[in-house]
């Protein structure tokens, strides 16, 4: 994954525009507001709020005004931005999104990343007890225990953009192209697409030098902008974009209107009713899901080292659409998601540290939670559950970090 701002095509660049102009993330589309994201550009990703507040103050003070308590910044890049913004504090010590999770016993960052009680950067070992937490020392950049109660400075985190490649899925089965279309709808997004060369790379890989396989190259008729197009729509095809060379794909005779690649992973036209034996689909949503029944831990657990977390934030738009689409894939009665209680709180949360209400009208019953507890989503009704973190489910992942404020 890179991190990286790109501007979406149609957005403008100009100083004084009106109102309703706006900048958009290049993941999901969502709406953000110029002046925060200019600040992210020029400044870093992170913000130092030069006030001095307790642990909770600051935590809640990041969550509303911008993504989070700065985490994960024992790691590049975020850790030299991180120390930047640190050496501008007023107070000895700033606050960051480092806690000791009751239920886990573990150190943990708020997003959900487990923190070695050994990890380099602490100025001791450090074994703790639920509710500690940690901020980090401006004269040695050192991690320090410290009583939640005690007034700091902190640096809040801007969630930025994150720019994945194209996920494909080599599935083997006899299908016409409009047939294969219709299942990479069903269970992905689409027929595969190229964007560019290391899509192209991938896309070799995920064939591994297989028979004919369909991907998403077409052509219609009675258009006048181009004549191919991807499945995707926001990608263009060109001419001389083929790794074939020699002309194809050419629409031979009018009749091969879709293209499939070879065993040589170059482009070929054909008829879109002939049945090929495999064919290539893509996947570019904000979520997977994986069709593996796992238990609450073992599915965190595989989201956070293969993607980013297990879902969250589902209640809400853009996201809430998005998640219930990969649910109604699933092979399981139950579906996993990243909701559970949080111990010292006694509240329930999702995995990024966002607070839900036990009242909230996704949960099928207004319901009360122990520590330890929790949820899954019901695929029948798209209802919340809370369940026992030993049944084994599918579950989905959250593909990325989505910035929506």
């Amino acid at each position: 994954m890179v991190v990286a701002w790109r501007l979406m095509s149609g957005c403008s660049t100009g100083v004084g525009d009106g109102d309703d102009e706006f900048w958009r993330w290049t993941y999901g589309g969502v709406k953000m507001d110029r002046t925060l994201l200019l600040s992210m550009l020029l400044n870093g990703p992170f913000v130092l709020v030069k006030e001095n507040r307790t642990f909770e103050e600051a935590l809640i003070h990041c969550r509303h005004n911008y993504h989070d308590l700065a985490w994960s910044i024992d790691k590049e890049p975020w850790k030299s931005e991180a120390l930047k913004e640190i050496q501008k504090a007023k107070s000895e010590f700033v606050w960051v999104g480092l806690h000791f999770a009751c239920f886990f016993e573990e150190w943990f960052w708020v997003d959900g990343k487990y923190v070695s009680a050994t990890n380099d950067n602490w100025k001791n070992s450090v074994e703790g007890k639920c509710g500690d937490v940690a901020a980090v020392k401006k004269k040695d950049n050192k991690w320090y225990k410290e009583n939640l109660g005690k007034k700091y400075n902190f640096i809040c985190h801007l969630c930025w953009s994150v720019s994945l490649d194209l996920e494909y899925h080599f599935i083997d089965k006899n299908m016409s192209w409009f047939e294969a279309q219709h299942y990479c709808k069903d269970h992905f997004t689409d027929l595969a697409s190229v964007n560019d060369m290391k899509d192209l790379k991938n896309l070799k890989a995920a064939a591994n030098g297989r028979t004919d396989a369909w991907i998403g190259l077409h052509t219609k008729r009675q258009t006048t902008d181009r004549k191919w197009h991807w499945s995707q729509p926001t990608v263009r095809y060109e001419k001389g974009d083929s790794p074939r060379g020699g002309g194809e794909p050419n629409d031979n005779g009018g009749a091969e209107k879709c293209v499939g690649m070879d065993e040589n992973s170059k482009y070929l036209d054909d008829s879109c009713n002939k049945t090929y034996s495999c064919f290539i689909c893509y996947n570019d949503g904000p979520f997977v899901l994986v069709k593996e029944n796992k238990t609450f831990e073992e599915a965190l657990i595989h989201c956070r080292h293969n993607y980013h977390n297990l879902a969250w934030s589902i209640d809400k738009e853009p996201w809430k659409s998005e998640a219930l689409k990969e649910i109604q894939k699933a092979e399981s009665e139950f579906v996993w998601v990243g909701l559970h209680l949080a111990c010292f709180f006694e509240e329930w949360f999702w995995v990024d540290g966002k607070y839900v209400s036990a009242t909230n009208n996704n949960w099928k019953n207004s319901v009360e939670g122990k520590c330890g507890d929790v949820a899954a989503v019901k695929k029948k009704d798209n209802k919340w559950y809370k369940k026992n973190l030993g049944k084994k489910y599918n579950f989905i992942c959250m593909r990325s970090c989505p910035c929506n404020g």
